[in-house]
């Protein structure tokens, strides 16, 4: 017998930014809330998609896409990361970076709109993946906090555009007096959206008498699948790490199995539903086995579109291995790495923060975990630009290095971007 309570595809993420500077003046007091979905009964009206919104969407998958490939550097290791985290978080950076730094930030990117209309489109954005989850056994939550040490000189009209466009409030906190008491304080407050399952984000050395304000957010889903896998049919089979090598592992089984499936020059994909809201998972593994870091350094924007694209109906046997992963780093290497240097350095401008002519951006701490069981997940997959769509007669097995890719397929924004080599 399953019992339901156990299965969940349960997904989270959360992010950090920090702040030093060697200034000081008052603040704005406020609590920190979440935007929350649990157990609504039903889809929530969601904003239409106009120009400007799709413009923000876009944004944040090619910054999946650009994180992806350059966090990619051990192909035998796990990774999840959560681009909606991660963009969410930079644009509250860039709303409040001024002069060259916006200008950066706006080209690396790819922010094609002015500030005034990126600002109401990433809330209609955020609008919409909030109505996107409903209905028994779902949750979703989402909250956005900046932390300010006391008697930092905030500029109210920031901390208003935080509130209206981002649901995120500002927490004054002792960063200078006690910084271990602040720590304490951010990672409780990560754990808390997180329901646990991300705590201890932030070292020590992240958070110091230095620090000025610390950007926060975290994200949360957990999901029952539409159609459960049957626990009696999970049996222990071979996933192949690397050529040849070989791990024992739990694969579950599931015949007709009902979703959306696409076979490529490049990828085998399927997108399995939840039981309510428009929120699935991407599961894709290569035709070339055991390619897997080569396949995904060709998606992009246009060719992870044109995959989707290319999904069909169908029922087909499915056989996939329970997986627990989570991934914890500092992003600020990274994010310079794919050209965001100015914030990070001397050199930066945030006048639409505050006044303090010498804020910089010290640590980017990410934190990320997905689990996927019976009773909870969802599949889809990507292909090359070029690829052609073959009816496929065999079963989608994964039992080699895989990607898995939660997403909101209303708005088609991804949430969760997660490569598998060891389940």
């Amino acid at each position: 017998m399953i019992i339901d309570k156990q299965f969940y595809c349960i997904c989270c993420a959360a992010s950090v930014g920090f702040v030093i500077t060697l200034f000081a003046g008052c603040s704005d007091n406020r609590v920190a809330t979440s935007q929350r979905l649990e157990d609504a009964g039903a889809i929530s009206q969601a904003p239409p998609i106009d120009a400007e919104m799709q413009a923000v969407i876009n944004c944040s998958n090619s910054l999946a896409f650009k994180m992806y490939r350059e966090l990619d550097t051990d192909s035998q290791a796990n990774m999840v990361l959560s681009p909606y985290s991660i963009w969410s978080s930079l644009a509250m950076i860039y709303t409040g970076a001024s002069g060259v730094t916006s200008d950066q930030m706006r080209d690396v990117l790819g922010i094609s709109i002015s500030k005034d209309k990126f600002d109401s489109a990433v809330r209609r954005m955020n609008d919409a993946i909030k109505a996107s989850t409903g209905g028994v056994g779902s949750e979703f939550a989402f909250a956005n906090s900046l932390w300010i040490k006391k008697n930092f000189r905030i500029n109210n009209s920031y901390s208003s555009l935080l509130k209206e466009s981002y649901g995120c409030t500002v927490n004054e906190t002792d960063f200078n007096g006690d910084p271990a008491a602040s720590r304490e304080l951010i990672n409780r407050w990560i754990s808390h959206q997180t329901r646990g399952k991300i705590s201890d984000l932030l070292s020590p050395s992240q958070v110091t008498s230095s620090t000025t304000l610390a950007m926060v957010n975290g994200m949360y889903f957990r999901g029952k699948w539409d159609r459960p896998f049957d626990g009696s049919n999970t049996k222990p089979g071979n996933f192949e790490t690397a050529p040849s090598h070989f791990i024992h592992v739990p694969m579950m089984f599931m015949a007709n199995a009902p979703g959306r499936y696409a076979e490529t020059r490049e990828w085998n994909a399927a997108e399995l539903s939840y039981s309510s809201g428009r929120i699935t998972m991407l599961l894709m593994y290569p035709v070339k086995r055991s390619k897997l870091r080569e396949a995904g350094a060709t998606l992009s924007l246009e060719s992870f579109a044109i995959i989707r694209s290319r999904l069909e109906k169908d029922k087909q046997t499915i056989v996939i291995p329970k997986f627990s992963v989570n991934h914890n780093c500092d992003l600020v290497s990274h994010l310079k790495m794919i050209g965001l240097t100015l914030p990070f350095g001397d050199k930066a401008t945030f006048d639409g923060i505050g006044p303090s002519p010498r804020l910089r951006f010290s640590s980017f701490a990410h934190g990320a975990s997905i689990e996927i069981d019976e009773v909870g997940t969802v599949a889809t997959a990507a292909s090359s630009a070029n690829g052609v769509l073959v009816k496929s007669t065999t079963p989608f097995r994964i039992d080699q290095p895989f990607l898995a890719i939660l997403m909101d397929t209303y708005t088609g924004t991804i949430l969760s971007f997660a490569r598998i080599t060891r389940p």
